[in-house]
């Protein structure tokens, strides 16, 4: 496994490639991506890492430059999400069920439901509102042609103290309420529409706040979901298991 590659070093070696190989996005997922390929087969596949869903695309584009390799392409959908009909250039892409892969793992085990005591779920609840807020503006800004920055840390976006949306944050980031359309949607389904980082960290605000006994922080927390999970990433290996026969 080879990363931090060009483009053009990684199309070079696929090109020159004997093994299957499945092309994923981002380093920092590594240890997500070690179990979806440890759920295919193991010695099945060799895992190249791009750098970012960009770079990724970018190689998919090139793809008849390696046609003689078996070549799998994995992409989160990113806020393409809310704009399915952007992934229609792209026929050949396995993308996850949810906004990113930490979505589809969050999705397979209710840690919320399991590990958080009664008040820490009230406090979840209200810090998701505040999270709904937040990213239904940066959708609207998205659908709407303009500059989306969903990359913001939960703790910048939150005040320090309540569940509440931090007042330096909403004057710097020109944050406004977003139309009611927009936040009823990811109302309906957070835990798939917004980016996963975020979600994880808004869970690790309870479970790994200080004082609490025991802590888990936003890497315990995916852990646990990948180990506790009912077939965690199992819809993108049945995907990846397809292309393989």
């Amino acid at each position: 496994m080879i990363a931090s590659m060009t483009v053009d070093e990684i199309v070079a070696t696929l090109r020159h490639g004997t093994l299957a190989y499945l092309v994923v996005e981002g380093k920092t997922e590594m240890q997500l991506y070690r179990h979806l390929v440890a759920g295919v087969e193991a010695g099945a596949l060799e895992l190249q890492v791009c750098d970012g869903r960009d770079a990724l695309l970018a190689i998919y584009r090139r793809r008849n430059e390696f046609a003689r390799v078996r070549v799998i392409f994995v992409a989160d959908q990113d806020l393409w999400i809310h704009q399915p009909s952007l992934k229609d250039a792209y026929p050949e892409v396995i993308w996850t069920d949810g906004y990113c892969i930490e979505n589809d793992i969050l999705q397979a085990y209710p840690i919320a439901g399991t590990f958080l005591e009664p008040e820490e779920k009230i406090k979840l609840d209200q810090g998701l509102e505040v999270l709904i807020d937040w990213f239904a503006f940066e959708v609207n800004e998205f659908l709407n042609g303009r500059n989306a920055e969903t990359r913001h840390s939960v703790p910048k976006i939150f005040d320090a103290k309540n569940e509440a949306m931090c007042e330096h944050f909403v004057a710097n980031r020109g944050w406004a309420a977003a139309p009611s359309a927009v936040r009823d949607s990811l109302r309906a389904d957070p835990w798939r529409l917004i980016r996963g980082k975020q979600l994880v960290h808004l869970l690790a605000r309870q479970l790994d706040k200080i004082g609490r006994v025991p802590r888990y922080g936003p890497a315990a927390i995916v852990d646990i979901c990948i180990r506790s999970g009912a077939a965690p990433l199992g819809g993108l290996a049945s995907q990846i298991r397809a292309c393989l026969n």
